[in-house]
């Protein structure tokens, strides 16, 4: 939204603003005292043998197994769909120079459904329980299918609205 709106240097430098601003709060960090490096087995030895033992749980525990191959394939259409959204914007609406705009508030109406779904996601999952919260997440990309119809613009903010705050209850 703010590339859409201010172009990509106020972007550039908010981005910039937020990585010193996170830097500061590192160097901030206090973190307890461990065993010293001598001690400790090399990185790359305690790197491959987490690696390894993750791989071990994903392989053998079918609920993690099916939650993983889940996860993978809604990253990868999600990544898919965002490539797709932005030629959908530009070639198919035809939005002009206002393009880059309007993708970077559907982008924005996406993380605010997602960020109330998130906020929302407790109450709900009292109610119906967590199969349900789940089930309305994964099927949450369908709120997208209107898309074909090509409606308006505000339509369309909505249906991603409404993807988002899905997509936060698939993940949650």
């Amino acid at each position: 939204a703010l590339i859409g709106s201010a172009g990509i240097g106020a972007a550039f430098w908010t981005e910039a603003v937020c990585f010193v601003v996170a830097v500061a709060c590192f160097a901030r960090l206090v973190l307890p005292r461990g065993e010293r490096a001598a001690d400790r087995a090399p990185l790359l030895a305690n790197a491959r043998r987490d690696i390894a033992a993750g791989l071990n749980v994903v392989w053998r525990v079918p609920v993690v197994r099916g939650i993983t191959c889940a996860e993978c394939l809604w990253s990868f259409m999600g990544a898919a769909a965002t490539i797709a959204g932005l030629i959908y914007i530009e070639e198919t609406l035809d939005f002009g120079e206002r393009s880059e705009l309007i993708y970077g508030l559907l982008s924005a109406s996406l993380s605010t459904g997602a960020v109330l779904g998130a906020l929302a996601a407790s109450r709900v999952e009292r109610r119906l329980g967590r199969p349900v919260l789940m089930a309305i997440g994964y099927f949450g990309p369908l709120f997208a299918l209107p898309a074909v119809a090509e409606p308006s613009a505000p339509f369309l903010f909505a249906c991603w609205f409404l993807v988002g705050f899905a997509d936060a209850w698939a993940v949650i």
